[in-house]
C-alpha cells in the first residue's frame, strides 16, 4: 500500500475529513487497544486537540511498511 492509496482508506474512513482521531485509527486498523495504537503509530506526531491529519498519519503508516 502506497501513502495515497492510505491516505484515500483512511479519508474514507472518516467520511473525507482532513483528521483522524486515536479511535478511529485503532478501528481502521483493527485494533482494540487505543493505547498501543497512540504508541506505536501516532508518537510524535503534531495533534490538534485529540484529531491528527491524516497526510502525517498516512506518511508514518507508509514509512512503516517500508521498513517492515
Amino acid at each position: 500500500m502506497t501513502k495515497s492509496d492510505i491516505k484515500r482508506s483512511l479519508k474514507e474512513h472518516t467520511n473525507g475529513a482532513g483528521t483522524i482521531t486515536c479511535k478511529q485509527l485503532s478501528e481502521w486498523l483493527g485494533v482494540s487497544d487505543q493505547t498501543k495504537v497512540k504508541r506505536k503509530y501516532l508518537l510524535n506526531l503534531e495533534s490538534i486537540g485529540t484529531h491528527y491529519l491524516i497526510d502525517e498519519v498516512a506518511q508514518r503508516l507508509a514509512d512503516m511498511r517500508r521498513t517492515a
